[in-house]
């Protein structure tokens, strides 16, 4: 590890952990800030962040076609799940291509610009998809406790859409602003080295930042919608239905049981804790005890490569979560393919409307779980919130 160099913390030059190096002129710290990728590591990156940006890249979209073009799915929970998928879909588009051919060429090509809008889409990305999921699962909340309690109107969820994307933009503001490239390094073995970094002129700020992402990102959201989830759970599995009338919360709660949701929600924060607990464990470690790490635990950088490609499969294990556990999205996205396909209109999704007019109960769980309910009684449709 090359010595410090002033008081100045740089991240490492991978955008989840910070460090202190010296000069970039020296052969020996150039290998050390950017060494080369070991074949096993190169296969792993490509399987992960192709995985990814085909998933999400195809899967996301499409979902939210599905969602935009039919008026009875344009639910509260279902625009949320839409507002999940643009976030994915971006950090698929726009950071994960560039930050693959980063890793494995060990060089930042694409300029100082495109080095801040990578990391920033990024850590938006990820910001907006926990906080989208913590407020999914307080409606759902509401949703089984006070089901008389009036439905959220679109007006208030374009708001709290907004604010979702503010407040995650906020949150990840040091990152534009402390993100920056190093100048190009011609000699290092031959190949031409130019980092991409996140720089702090004051490294107990940058310890404070990863400490309050931790909590703020990853700590407080998950024990939250542990909690909630906890709490549903038992709601449904210890409900008992009254005899005589049937209130709003019985119906409700009857309908969410017959649709088996719970399982999926439990695989669905149970799989973000694990994939996302070893990133933010290793990104404090590298806060703390990076010279340490990096001079004492074997293979300090492909442990590295496995933490982030870990996390970044999150985005492919939900959307796989949530296309097994629900058939109804199955069917719903090949009668999408199918009408592009066939070139039919986009009303072609009105094939299936007879299967919400039907005798049968559909549900459609797309990502996080939302379902519709036929119509009542000639009734409006009713969205099921959990």
């Amino acid at each position: 590890m090359a010595n410090l160099s002033g008081q100045e913390a740089i991240q490492d030059p991978y955008p989840s952990s910070f460090s202190s190096y010296g000069s970039l002129n020296d052969t020996k710290d150039c290998l050390d800030y950017l060494p080369p990728v070991p074949p096993p590591m190169k296969i792993l990156l490509l399987v992960v962040y192709i995985s990814v940006a085909v998933v999400c890249g195809i899967g996301n979209p499409l979902l939210c076609l599905i969602v935009l073009t039919q008026k009875r799915l344009r639910s509260v929970t279902n625009l949320f799940i839409a507002n999940l998928a643009f976030a994915d879909l971006l950090m698929a588009v726009f950071s994960v291509p560039f930050t693959l051919h980063y890793f494995l060429n060990q060089d930042w090509v694409f300029g100082d610009i495109m080095c801040s809008f990578v990391g920033t889409v990024k850590f938006v990305s990820i910001y907006v998809s926990i906080n989208t999921l913590l407020v999914i699962a307080v409606d759902r909340y509401y949703g089984i406790f006070k089901p008389l309690r009036p439905r959220m109107e679109k007006g208030r969820l374009v708001t709290i859409v907004l604010a979702i994307w503010l407040v995650s933009f906020i949150i990840a503001l040091p990152t534009p602003i402390y993100l920056t490239t190093s100048p190009p390094t011609v000699n290092c073995q031959g190949r031409t080295v130019r980092m991409c970094f996140e720089g702090w002129s004051n490294v107990n700020a940058a310890k404070g930042y990863a400490i309050f992402i931790t909590l703020a990102e990853f700590l407080v959201p998950i024990y939250t919608m542990g909690f909630i989830y906890f709490s549903i759970a038992v709601k449904l599995w210890t409900h008992r239905t009254p005899p005589g009338q049937v209130t709003a919360r019985h119906r409700e709660i009857m309908m969410v049981r017959k649709q088996k949701t719970i399982p999926m929600l439990i695989t669905v924060v149970v799989a973000f804790f694990l994939c996302y607990a070893p990133y933010h464990g290793y990104n404090l470690a590298m806060n703390y005890y990076q010279e340490e790490w990096h001079e004492t635990v074997p293979h300090f950088y492909s442990l590295y490569y496995v933490i982030e490609s870990i996390a970044m499969l999150n985005a492919v294990i939900s959307t796989i979560i949530y296309y097994l556990m629900s058939p109804t999205f199955r069917k719903e996205t090949k009668s999408f393919v199918n009408g592009m396909l066939c070139h039919c209109p986009p009303v072609f999704l009105g094939l299936r409307r007879v299967s919400f007019h039907s005798g049968a109960s559909h549900s459609y769980n797309t990502r996080n779980g939302s379902a519709f309910r036929k119509p009542v009684g000639g009734q409006d449709t009713l969205e099921t919130r959990i």
